[in-house]
């Protein structure tokens, strides 16, 4: 009996350090960076699209990704400033909060996957989900 707690201490030891590590991990590579209002972001990347869901994804995404909404950029990547690996973290996606609302967007939305495939960056994201938004049942936002 003593000798599955010496296997199961050390695995659950390594799932929970390494989700909470590598959260705070991310989070540092943003310390450093200017905040800038969504106001201001919106202004310059995103004035076509209606500014309330723009919003609310934005700051939707922010809490997914655990990063201050301030500290993010339209043209943060998925793969590059919003990913973060540890070698000895292998199992540990940092954006499986993200994508699970993402595909949620894509279900309630009705998106095209193949759209989706082509979403590399928080900007991408913005406005895919802002222009294909359902406002009621069979309705599309103007």
């Amino acid at each position: 009996m003593n000798f599955y707690w010496l296997i199961i201490l050390p695995v659950l030891f390594y799932f929970i350090f390494g989700l909470g590590y590598s959260h705070r991990l991310r989070a540092n590579k943003f310390i450093k960076r200017e905040d800038i209002s969504f106001e201001t972001i919106y202004k310059e990347y995103f004035k076509d699209i209606s500014q309330n869901k723009a919003e609310d994804l934005w700051n939707e995404a922010a809490k997914a990704l655990r990063i201050p909404a301030t500290k993010l950029r339209p043209q943060d990547s998925f793969e590059d400033e919003l990913s973060y690996c540890l070698k000895w973290f292998p199992f540990v996606d940092l954006n499986d909060d993200f994508f699970h609302i993402a595909y949620k967007q894509l279900n309630e939305n009705k998106v095209d996957g193949s759209l989706a495939k082509k979403m590399k960056t928080l900007g991408d994201y913005i406005n895919l989900f802002s222009t294909s938004t359902k406002v009621g049942r069979g309705q599309e936002s103007p």
